[in-house]
């Protein structure tokens, strides 16, 4: 059983869960209230960051947004394989392509999170045809 968590630990640091494909996120963290835009997630050290419950409940059932975040799990371990190189990857691709939507990192993640969507409604398909 996880050890009790102090208030000001849940404050500073948000508080732990793992979303239904057993990836490490945190609720509600004080630099994600300040920083992270209201229904957005950030990926950073291994773990999707979300600043408010509501956002964890919205992101809970989307299957697209959490395949985009396990994305960007997969791109910082095994692309960047280090935090600070993730995060200037990302800085620079804001900068140079002035969006959010127009980072190459970004895009990535969602055609990513397009074919586990697809995959998952074939799935889907496949268990309601009777034999």
């Amino acid at each position: 059983m996880p050890e009790p968590q102090s208030k000001l630990s849940k404050w500073w640091g948000g508080i732990p869960r793992t979303d239904p494909e057993g990836y490490p996120c945190r609720i509600g963290a004080l630099w994600t209230r300040l920083l992270v835009p209201r229904y957005w997630a950030i990926t950073l050290a291994g773990k999707v960051w979300l600043g408010q419950p509501l956002a964890w409940r919205i992101y809970l059932r989307q299957d697209f947004w959490r395949a985009h975040e396990h994305h960007h799990v997969w791109q910082e371990a095994e692309v960047f394989r280090s935090t600070p190189r993730y995060l200037l990857a990302f800085a620079w691709q804001y900068i140079k392509y002035r969006s959010h939507r127009g980072a190459p990192l970004e895009q990535e993640a969602d055609e990513a999170a397009a074919r586990h969507v697809a995959m998952l409604a074939q799935l889907q398909e496949h268990q309601e045809d009777p034999p």
